[in-house]
């Protein structure tokens, strides 16, 4: 069965909105804390100091979303950048593959009760895109 969890924040002019915490029925109890998004261009920071530069887009955008995922319950919490997407309207935009570069990626990862981690997920919209829900789901799509 497919959830869904909308989260949001107003950053530039970029509109990210953030709704209810995570659902109680949910495994671990997950909060997100400090929740920003900020258009990027060139390269990101990935692990080590490197930087990982961006191929260009025809058209389009980057943008880089970043956050804390809070365990809150008693159980491991098993998360992926892929667990995440954009809404705007009826339209999803899922994050990109390279979103496994950065310092911060939440490729695979395992949060421990208790535990926070600092995430970052990379998003390709088009220029036109300004009202953007930040969605977690538990069956993810693509």
């Amino acid at each position: 069965m497919k959830r869904a969890i909308i989260f949001s924040v107003l950053t530039f002019s970029l509109f990210l909105s953030m709704g209810s915490a995570f659902a109680d029925h949910l495994p671990g109890s997950i909060s997100m804390e400090n929740l920003r998004s900020e258009e990027v261009s060139g390269s990101i920071e990935a692990e080590y100091g490197q930087q990982y530069f961006l191929p260009p887009l025809s058209s389009g955008k980057y943008v880089e979303v970043d956050f804390t995922l809070v365990n809150n319950g008693d159980s491991p919490f098993n998360v992926s950048y892929s667990d995440f997407f954009l809404q705007s309207g009826k339209k999803k935009f899922f994050p990109s593959k390279l979103s496994i570069y950065f310092k911060n990626s939440i490729f695979m990862s395992t949060i421990n009760p208790g535990m926070k981690k600092k995430s970052s997920i990379l998003f390709a919209i088009p220029d036109n895109v300004k009202d953007l829900d930040i969605r977690y789901t538990s069956d993810p799509t693509p």
